[in-house]
């Protein structure tokens, strides 16, 4: 410890001097799979703290959080917290208040990425004939090779039944979860995406999506998009973590979002769902977007309120 170099931290200290606010933007990293982020992030909230300092998160998607030691770091920044902003209602807000952060400091505001994906008002929904698709495999997710064998044999018999094209939401491209590769790994999907142009931009993201008339998916990000857009999602967990955000999901947009625990559910659910969401796309598109635009206005409250308060 003695020949580490001091100067990053020093440097790092010298920034949140000069602050009037330290904020964190969103995410779903304060969780037992993230333990080191979590902490890093933890820390720098009570140091940031400690030299009396507003603190604020964005965005954030808390939990699960079983590891006592992550727990008591938690709960010394977050009961500090000058506001809290969560993107879902069904664990963030409880688990907020057992670390100990005050009613009113916990606002609901969807994620932030809403405002991104949110297509203009005029834009009319379509009975495409596109399925979006998008598999994270990732150690958090819980995803095994057997179970993602089984989704690609049900998107290829989906596909020859409607006579549909595939399209790749591809959200993550780090080494921990890169999407592209997930689905390299697919016999079947990767087939159909292989001439797919590699997206290079968050507007050719939500331009692709807005193409699509039902969006499969196994990441947060691609359901957070194609519900934004109007889009109806069927979201496939296969962990605690990740049921938790697409239940957070659910529980904003309803009958938009079906969510399959599908190491515990059939793939034959999976069809069943799919299938409805398939036929009944356009009765539930504008449901799904005014939804999202009161998160967009939710987000800005939240956002203008800590502003006025610093």
């Amino acid at each position: 410890m003695r020949d580490t170099d001091p100067s990053p931290l020093i440097e790092l200290k010298n920034e949140i001097l000069k602050a009037e606010v330290v904020a964190l933007a969103g995410g779903g990293y304060i969780a037992d799979d993230f333990y080191i982020e979590s902490r890093q992030r933890l820390m720098l909230l009570r140091w940031s703290q400690s030299m009396g300092k507003k603190t604020v998160m964005w965005g954030q998607g808390l939990g699960p959080i079983t590891n006592k030691d992550l727990h008591f770091y938690a709960s010394k920044a977050l009961k500090n917290i000058d506001l809290l902003a969560v993107r879902e209602r069904v664990v963030s807000e409880d688990l907020a208040e057992t670390l100990g952060v005050s009613l009113e400091k916990i606002h609901f505001t969807g994620d932030d990425a809403v405002a991104l994906a949110l297509p203009p008002s005029a834009v009319e929904v379509t009975n495409s004939d596109v399925l979006g698709f998008n598999l994270r495999i990732a150690s958090y997710s819980g995803l095994l090779p057997e179970i993602t064998a089984q989704i690609d044999s049900l998107i290829e018999q989906f596909c020859i039944e409607k006579n549909i094209d595939l399209r790749l939401i591809a959200i993550s491209s780090n080494t921990h979860g890169n999407d592209v590769e997930a689905v390299q790994s697919l016999e079947n999907v990767s087939k159909r995406i292989l001439n797919q142009q590699p997206l290079s931009s968050i507007s050719d993201l939500a331009l692709l999506v807005a193409s699509c008339r039902v969006v499969f998916t196994g990441s947060y990000h691609a359901a957070v998009f194609a519900l934004a857009s109007g889009i109806p999602v069927v979201c496939v967990a296969a962990s605690e973590y990740y049921e938790n955000k697409f239940c957070g999901l659910k529980a904003e947009y309803k009958q938009g979002c079906a969510v399959i625990r599908i190491d515990r559910q059939s793939i034959s659910e999976i069809k069943i769902v799919l299938d409805d969401l398939w036929v009944n796309a356009a009765t539930t598109c504008g449901f799904l977007r005014s939804v999202a635009e009161e998160q967009v206005k939710l987000s800005e409250a939240a956002y203008y309120q800590a502003l006025m308060e610093i």
